[in-house]
């Protein structure tokens, strides 16, 4: 009986213990792409409103992610993540489990709208507010916003 003592002892001790040892931890990291490919501003610093064509784009840029209006916009999204999660699951018979992952945190689109004639109209690099999703929503709201050129790109006069 002596023998089983110890090792009773030692159960209970585990049984206590291992609850306490499981749990979800949220661990910052250095940026990096989770999904896409990273469009640099330099990339489309090229393109000229009026005169830079569909095939210019997807000659510089690639495929899009996204294309709406039967080819008059497309977008190119990506997908950077800043954090992690660890998940330790622990047993008192000393079995347990550890799975991890990357959590999306921001997400970018470079947004191109072409005229009639296939010629850039606008172009917009957007940062949307919240956590990454389906850009869909973005892309209408940035189709209906239609105002015509951006800001960062307008038509010279």
């Amino acid at each position: 009986m002596r023998v089983a003592f110890p090792l009773l002892v030692t159960r209970l001790a585990l049984a206590c213990v291992m609850p306490a040892l499981s749990g979800c931890l949220i661990i910052p990291h250095k940026a990096k792409l989770m999904s896409g490919v990273i469009i640099p501003e330099k990339a489309t610093k090229p393109f000229v409103v009026g005169e830079s064509t569909r095939v210019d784009v997807l000659h510089q840029l690639g495929q899009p992610d996204f294309i709406e209006q039967d080819g008059r916009v497309f977008a190119y999204r990506w997908t950077m993540t800043s954090l992690g999660w660890i998940l330790i699951a622990a047993s008192p018979n000393g079995a347990g489990a550890v799975a991890g992952g990357d959590i999306p945190t921001d997400q970018y689109l470079v947004l191109i709208e072409f005229d009639d004639n296939g010629l850039l109209r606008r172009l917009e690099r957007v940062h949307p507010d919240g956590l990454p999703g389906n850009p869909g929503k973005t892309i209408h709201a940035w189709i209906d916003k239609d105002q015509g050129t951006s800001e960062e790109q307008k038509a010279p006069p």
